[in-house]
């Protein structure tokens, strides 16, 4: 029993430490997006 106890904590934990190591490279595009869209935008704006 302590063995399947043990097992569960080990699940939750490397489940949330892969939906965290996941997160910042989305938003890392999402920046990436951003910065790109505001540059053309100044780009734009400078004509």
């Amino acid at each position: 029993m302590f063995i399947i106890l043990i097992g569960i904590f080990a699940v939750v934990f490397f489940l949330v430490r892969f939906l965290f190591t996941k997160k910042p490279s989305r938003n890392s595009s999402i920046e990436q997006k951003l910065d790109r869209i505001i540059e053309l935008l100044e780009r734009d704006t400078s004509k």
